[in-house]
């Protein structure tokens, strides 16, 4: 069995966020993400590098005007016995986007910045940072890679600047043109890690997704079996991100997951149906609640101000339970039904 990682205890990832939720289960695990991270970086970084020290750092090395998102992890290394932090940030998004090394220096910037707040540079040499990017858009990365291929310069200038000229060159494991063939080259890889990379290139993008799945049988049965504290929990968390994502025909994926996992997927079956049957409670407890709410400050408009018309209904019925709420304390100091919801999503009150 694998030794024990503190991080192991993360919290379910968010369903309505699938991508980066999948994202952060996976790669804030310091095993999975290490596994990871040796396969990208330089060989000789991977060969000097103490993974075993790998650690997972909070928010705090970023400044709020480059706030990181919820798909960003920052991580730290020893490296020939010195601390190396390395950024490792998913990107999920359709499009290509040009200025993303322009973004990458952002976040390296604020980090040094509030590295420097913390501690001097007279105390702590600023530490090196390793950008690193895992893009799974539907095709492969066209944009640059490297801060420099933003300038606008020609090829004699920058010949001439080069050595004055700031710059970057952005690590990328580019899921875009994913396929088996890749995954298997990628040794030490853990079972986890590998699926999670299938999942994240070709789970929207498969149009025979089951098919490519069975492909990916030992680690699907090795994510499960590896560790009877996890295991499960990862089981379902694979699933989930499945069914969101994939939105495979209900009998055939359980068909093809009690194929790939055995008699020991109907536990994981009945903890995964346990806990949509509990999330659909929550969720109807929440869509009752609202629904009640916009009810009665349909009501109690009409009662102040008369028959209230067919859009500002159809305003109400779609609002969030929190619009709801602070245009019902509006009601007996507004002077229209219309005031009432003016600027709502505007309105700090």
């Amino acid at each position: 069995m694998a030794p024990r990682d503190p991080n192991d205890d993360v919290a379910d990832f968010p369903i309505h966020q699938p991508h980066d939720g999948l994202f952060r289960y996976v790669f804030s695990r310091t095993r999975h993400a290490a596994s990871l991270l040796r396969t990208l970086v330089p060989a000789a970084l991977a060969a000097a590098a103490d993974w075993s020290s790998l650690e997972l750092l909070s928010g705090k090395y970023v400044s709020p005007e480059f706030a990181r998102s919820e798909s960003d992890l920052l991580f730290s290394v020893r490296v020939n016995g010195q601390e190396t932090l390395i950024h490792l940030l998913l990107e999920h998004q359709s499009t290509i986007e040009p200025l993303l090394a322009l973004r990458m220096v952002g976040y390296v910037l604020a980090i040094w910045r509030q590295r420097l707040n913390e501690l001097p540079l007279s105390e702590a040499p600023l530490p090196v940072i390793v950008p690193i990017v895992l893009h799974h858009g539907d095709r492969a990365w066209t944009a640059g890679v490297r801060l420099s291929d933003l300038f606008a310069i020609d090829d004699a200038l920058r010949g001439t600047l080069g050595p004055h000229l700031l710059d970057v060159e952005l690590i990328f494991d580019d899921l875009g043109g994913f396929d088996q063939a890749d995954a298997r080259r990628r040794p030490g890889l853990s079972d986890l890690a590998m699926l999670a990379r299938f999942l994240l290139a070709r789970a929207r993008m498969s149009r025979d997704f089951l098919t490519e799945l069975a492909l990916f049988a030992a680690e699907f049965r090795a994510v499960f079996l590896a560790d009877e504290r996890t295991g499960s929990r990862d089981f379902v968390a694979i699933l989930r991100y499945i069914g969101e994502v994939a939105e495979p025909e209900t009998t055939a994926m359980e068909e093809t997951v009690r194929a790939l996992a055995g008699p020991q997927a109907e536990k994981v079956f009945k903890t995964l149906n346990d806990r949509l049957r509990e999330e659909g409670l929550q969720k109807g407890r929440v869509e009752g609640r609202v629904e009640g709410e916009a009810i009665a400050l349909k009501r109690l408009l009409e009662r102040r101000f008369g028959p209230l018309s067919d859009d500002l209904r159809a305003r109400i019925d779609a609002a969030p339970i929190d619009a709801i709420e602070r245009w019902t304390d509006r009601i007996f100091d507004a002077t229209s039904a219309e005031e009432v919801t003016r600027d709502a999503d505007r309105d700090p009150s």
